[in-house]
């Protein structure tokens, strides 16, 4: 008999037990707790609940994730407007953690280059192999850096809608140079010019040579406004 008692009970499922803190109809972030759900995991049984998300999702969500703040809706959150400012949050907790720890950051970039200097060198051919682009326009930001230009924002979806409206003519002679446009600044970097739309004009090597540090060959119209 107590055999028989043994063996039932070694094999009878562990009783139902209710979480010890009741989160129904309590909210996170856009989630509503509807009720109970299960306990989970092998070892450590964790809590999960019914809730229900202001979209219209039904989701199943551990106590954990909605106590911490981990867990603040069905995933609706990473679209739209809501993807959109989560984004700009993290941008500025990056930026804040980089102007923080600036030092430490350098510090082991500079250690992590010295002790992977080959890899690192490959790696930087591969991208400027595949993004030619991006290279001259980080070569060209960077020229007008060392000259201490005022304004520097000039980008390369600007400089390729700049060619188009040209219809990729040089803004002197009016020669068209498709592929072979370079970028003048109608002030002279050297004098103090920036690099910025408002500046810059889509001109021939022969033209641009021409002019060098120069006032331009003839009066030409920038562009003020480039819709992207």
């Amino acid at each position: 008999m107590a055999d028989q008692d043994h063996t039932t009970s070694a094999e009878s499922p562990l009783p139902h037990r209710f979480p010890r803190k009741d989160l129904t109809g309590q909210r996170f972030g856009r989630l509503l707790v509807l009720g109970f759900a299960e306990y989970r995991g092998l070892y450590t049984k964790a809590a999960y609940w019914h809730v229900i998300c202001d979209c219209g999702t039904a989701h199943i969500v551990a106590a954990g994730s909605l106590l911490k703040g981990d867990t603040k809706s069905c995933g609706c959150l990473r679209g739209g407007k809501d993807k959109d400012q989560s984004k700009k949050t993290r941008q500025l907790k990056q930026a804040a953690y980089y102007i923080l720890h600036s030092d430490q950051l350098k510090a082991y970039s500079m250690q992590y280059y010295a002790s992977h200097k080959e890899h690192c060198k490959a790696r930087t051919r591969v991208y400027k192999k595949n993004h030619p682009e991006i290279s001259i326009t980080s070569r060209r930001s960077r020229r007008a850096r060392i000259s201490q230009a005022p304004i520097n924002n000039f980008t390369h979806a600007q400089w390729v809608a700049m060619q188009e409206t040209f219809n990729h003519r040089c803004a002197y002679c009016g020669r068209r140079a498709k592929g072979h446009l370079t970028q003048d600044h109608i002030t002279p970097l050297s004098k103090g010019g920036s690099h910025t739309l408002s500046n810059i004009v889509p001109a021939c090597r022969s033209c641009n040579s021409k002019k060098g540090t120069n006032e331009a060959l003839n009066p030409v119209q920038p562009l003020l406004l480039i819709e992207l």
